[in-house]
Protein backbone atom coordinates (compact mmCIF):
# COMPACT_ATOMS: atom_id res chain seq x y z
CA UNK A 1 0.00 0.00 0.00
CA UNK A 2 1.19 3.13 -1.07
CA UNK A 3 1.65 5.60 2.11
CA UNK A 4 1.79 9.18 0.25
CA UNK A 5 -2.07 7.46 -1.13
CA UNK A 6 -3.14 7.07 2.25
CA UNK A 7 -1.71 10.48 3.79
CA UNK A 8 -2.67 12.50 0.56
CA UNK A 9 -6.14 10.94 -0.96
CA UNK A 10 -6.46 14.56 -3.21
CA UNK A 11 -3.09 14.58 -4.02
CA UNK A 12 -4.73 16.60 -7.44
CA UNK A 13 -6.69 18.91 -5.46
CA UNK A 14 -3.30 19.86 -3.26
CA UNK A 15 -1.04 20.58 -6.64
CA UNK A 16 -3.93 22.29 -7.85
CA UNK A 17 -4.61 24.78 -4.74
CA UNK A 18 -0.66 25.64 -4.38
CA UNK A 19 -1.17 26.22 -8.24
CA UNK A 20 -3.65 29.03 -7.73
CA UNK A 21 -2.33 30.35 -4.74
CA UNK A 22 1.24 30.77 -6.70
CA UNK A 23 -1.41 32.45 -10.04
CA UNK A 24 -2.74 34.24 -7.10
CA UNK A 25 0.31 35.95 -5.39
CA UNK A 26 2.06 37.36 -9.44
CA UNK A 27 -1.38 38.62 -9.84
CA UNK A 28 -1.57 40.45 -6.74
CA UNK A 29 2.34 41.75 -7.39
CA UNK A 30 1.83 42.35 -11.03
CA UNK A 31 -1.73 44.75 -9.87
CA UNK A 32 0.13 46.50 -7.41
CA UNK A 33 3.03 47.21 -9.52
CA UNK A 34 0.41 48.86 -11.67
CA UNK A 35 -1.07 50.66 -9.48
CA UNK A 36 2.09 52.38 -8.06
CA UNK A 37 3.41 53.21 -11.63
CA UNK A 38 -0.25 55.10 -12.25
CA UNK A 39 -0.15 56.94 -9.90
CA UNK A 40 3.22 58.04 -10.74
CA UNK A 41 2.08 58.89 -14.08
CA UNK A 42 -0.94 61.34 -12.61
CA UNK A 43 1.29 62.84 -10.34
CA UNK A 44 3.71 63.12 -12.71
CA UNK A 45 1.30 64.37 -15.91
CA UNK A 46 -0.70 66.86 -13.74
CA UNK A 47 0.56 69.84 -13.24
CA UNK A 48 0.08 71.40 -9.24
CA UNK A 49 -3.84 72.70 -8.90
CA UNK A 50 -4.11 76.12 -8.55
CA UNK A 51 -4.63 76.13 -5.14
CA UNK A 52 -1.77 74.66 -3.79
CA UNK A 53 0.69 77.58 -3.38
CA UNK A 54 4.03 78.10 -4.17
CA UNK A 55 7.13 77.78 -1.47
CA UNK A 56 8.25 80.98 0.19
CA UNK A 57 11.17 82.74 -1.48
CA UNK A 58 14.12 84.04 0.21
CA UNK A 59 13.05 86.24 3.08
CA UNK A 60 15.43 88.30 2.94
CA UNK A 61 14.41 89.55 -0.58
CA UNK A 62 17.79 89.39 -3.37
CA UNK A 63 20.06 86.68 -1.37
CA UNK A 64 24.01 87.11 -2.44
CA UNK A 65 25.47 83.81 -2.50
CA UNK A 66 28.49 84.53 -4.02
CA UNK A 67 30.49 83.76 -1.33
CA UNK A 68 28.95 80.61 -0.53
CA UNK A 69 29.22 77.03 -0.78
CA UNK A 70 27.51 74.79 -2.89
CA UNK A 71 26.43 70.63 -1.90
CA UNK A 72 25.21 68.80 -5.18
CA UNK A 73 23.74 65.22 -4.75
CA UNK A 74 24.01 64.00 -8.43
CA UNK A 75 22.26 60.71 -6.96
CA UNK A 76 19.31 62.15 -6.48
CA UNK A 77 19.29 65.47 -7.97
CA UNK A 78 19.58 68.47 -5.69
CA UNK A 79 21.38 70.69 -4.68
CA UNK A 80 21.39 73.72 -2.04
CA UNK A 81 24.19 76.48 -1.20
CA UNK A 82 25.30 77.40 2.17
CA UNK A 83 27.09 79.77 4.32
CA UNK A 84 31.15 78.59 4.15
CA UNK A 85 31.52 79.38 8.02
CA UNK A 86 28.40 77.12 8.70
CA UNK A 87 29.74 73.40 10.15
CA UNK A 88 28.33 70.99 7.08
CA UNK A 89 28.35 67.07 7.52
CA UNK A 90 28.34 66.18 4.00
CA UNK A 91 27.63 62.65 4.65
CA UNK A 92 24.07 63.66 6.42
CA UNK A 93 23.63 66.65 4.50
CA UNK A 94 23.50 68.08 7.57
CA UNK A 95 24.42 71.81 8.15
CA UNK A 96 24.46 74.13 11.43
CA UNK A 97 25.43 77.65 12.73
CA UNK A 98 29.18 78.80 13.87
CA UNK A 99 28.97 77.59 17.58
CA UNK A 100 26.69 74.76 17.58
CA UNK A 101 27.36 71.68 19.85
CA UNK A 102 25.04 69.36 18.71
CA UNK A 103 25.77 67.31 21.81
CA UNK A 104 24.11 69.89 24.05
CA UNK A 105 22.06 71.93 21.29
CA UNK A 106 19.94 70.51 18.73
CA UNK A 107 19.17 73.09 16.43
CA UNK A 108 20.46 71.68 12.77
CA UNK A 109 19.07 72.33 9.22
CA UNK A 110 19.22 68.49 7.77
CA UNK A 111 18.63 67.25 3.92
CA UNK A 112 17.07 63.73 4.12
CA UNK A 113 16.22 61.70 1.06
CA UNK A 114 13.48 58.50 2.03
CA UNK A 115 12.61 56.16 -0.70
CA UNK A 116 9.24 54.87 -0.62
CA UNK A 117 8.25 51.42 -0.68
CA UNK A 118 5.79 49.68 -3.77
CA UNK A 119 2.40 51.46 -2.92
CA UNK A 120 3.53 53.85 0.04
CA UNK A 121 2.37 57.21 -0.41
CA UNK A 122 5.11 59.69 0.12
CA UNK A 123 2.74 61.97 2.66
CA UNK A 124 2.78 59.49 4.89
CA UNK A 125 6.21 58.15 5.56
CA UNK A 126 6.16 56.83 9.04
CA UNK A 127 9.81 58.32 9.40
CA UNK A 128 8.48 61.86 10.40
CA UNK A 129 7.36 60.97 14.16
CA UNK A 130 6.52 64.59 15.14
CA UNK A 131 4.41 65.88 11.81
CA UNK A 132 0.82 65.16 11.41
CA UNK A 133 0.45 65.61 7.62
CA UNK A 134 -3.25 66.66 7.94
CA UNK A 135 -2.60 69.27 10.62
CA UNK A 136 0.57 70.48 10.06
CA UNK A 137 1.21 70.55 7.04
CA UNK A 138 -0.23 72.25 3.71
CA UNK A 139 0.69 71.22 0.29
CA UNK A 140 3.11 73.95 -1.82
CA UNK A 141 4.59 73.66 -5.00
CA UNK A 142 8.37 73.88 -4.71
CA UNK A 143 10.54 74.47 -7.48
CA UNK A 144 7.93 72.62 -9.52
CA UNK A 145 7.64 69.58 -6.99
CA UNK A 146 4.83 68.66 -5.31
CA UNK A 147 5.50 68.96 -1.90
CA UNK A 148 4.12 70.05 2.05
CA UNK A 149 5.22 72.44 4.13
CA UNK A 150 5.03 71.80 7.59
CA UNK A 151 5.14 73.65 10.81
CA UNK A 152 4.78 70.88 13.71
CA UNK A 153 3.01 71.61 16.89
CA UNK A 154 5.06 69.38 18.76
CA UNK A 155 8.50 70.37 18.95
CA UNK A 156 11.29 71.08 21.46
CA UNK A 157 11.65 74.69 19.21
CA UNK A 158 10.54 76.49 16.47
CA UNK A 159 10.56 74.27 13.63
CA UNK A 160 9.67 74.15 9.42
CA UNK A 161 10.22 71.43 7.32
CA UNK A 162 9.38 70.28 3.96
CA UNK A 163 8.54 66.99 2.05
CA UNK A 164 9.25 66.97 -1.66
CA UNK A 165 8.64 64.40 -4.17
CA UNK A 166 11.58 64.16 -5.74
CA UNK A 167 10.82 61.17 -7.77
CA UNK A 168 8.09 58.36 -8.13
CA UNK A 169 10.21 56.57 -5.28
CA UNK A 170 12.19 59.10 -3.74
CA UNK A 171 11.13 62.01 -1.34
CA UNK A 172 13.12 64.72 0.27
CA UNK A 173 12.72 65.77 3.89
CA UNK A 174 14.20 69.24 4.57
CA UNK A 175 14.33 69.01 8.79
CA UNK A 176 14.51 72.80 9.36
CA UNK A 177 15.22 73.34 13.41
CA UNK A 178 17.14 76.62 13.48
CA UNK A 179 14.37 78.27 11.63
CA UNK A 180 15.89 81.92 11.16
CA UNK A 181 16.73 83.68 8.47
CA UNK A 182 19.97 82.14 7.38
CA UNK A 183 18.17 78.82 7.23
CA UNK A 184 15.34 80.12 5.62
CA UNK A 185 17.39 81.39 2.80
CA UNK A 186 19.39 78.41 2.64
CA UNK A 187 16.65 76.12 1.92
CA UNK A 188 15.26 78.68 -0.56
CA UNK A 189 18.32 77.87 -2.51
CA UNK A 190 17.52 74.83 -3.06
CA UNK A 191 16.88 73.09 -6.55
CA UNK A 192 16.18 69.84 -8.68
CA UNK A 193 18.04 68.75 -11.84
CA UNK A 194 18.13 65.01 -13.20
CA UNK A 195 19.86 62.53 -11.58
CA UNK A 196 22.56 60.45 -12.48
CA UNK A 197 21.57 56.99 -12.17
Amino acid sequence: MDLYRVVHPNRGMLYFLLAAAIILLIVFWYSQLFVIEQEQELIQSQPLSQEVQQAPANPAGVLDTSNWKTYRNEEYGFEFKYPGDWGFNQKEALLTQPGTDLQEEHPFLQFDVFQLQPGQDFSKLSEFESINIAQDCQKINFSGKLAYECKPLITFSGERDFIIQISGRDALFVFDSIENITSQNIVSTLTFFEPKR
